[in-house]
């Protein structure tokens, strides 16, 4: 538009979200295109909002390896957060939610790590 102000929303909505039942075999299960290794601490989830699940992940382009453990975390983040990973920026998720960093830079990391080259698509609704 020439003017941006000219465009205005008719309706917003959510179409789909991704809960992670099992966060290990989601993270072991999903392409990296970049290599890096961090440790994760998820907050919220099927396990109760006041629930934490810290978990070790080492990604790269020929797979991932994801481990439960009681490391120091790099990066919290909530369970939605991680379950939208990869549809558009992970800094842009965690606006609402919010996202600890315990390693500077290990929010940028996860956003490189999880960007993926097309984001997802669904041209129906469902």
């Amino acid at each position: 538009f020439a003017n941006a102000r000219a465009a205005a929303m008719s309706e917003a909505g959510d179409g789909l979200f991704a809960c992670l039942l099992d966060v290990p075999a989601a993270l072991v299960a999903r392409t990296y295109a970049g290599e890096d290794a961090f440790v994760l601490e998820i907050a919220g989830g099927p396990w109760g909002f006041d629930q934490r699940e810290r978990v070790r992940l080492e990604a790269g382009p020929d797979g991932a390896t994801c481990v439960a453990t009681d490391a120091q975390p790099d990066l919290t983040l909530t369970a939605a957060a991680l379950g939208a990973a990869g549809g558009g920026p992970l800094r842009h998720v965690v606006l609402a939610a919010g996202a600890d960093e315990h390693t500077p830079g290990a929010l940028a990391r996860a956003d490189a790590l999880f960007r993926t080259a097309d984001p997802p698509w669904c041209t129906t609704f469902f």
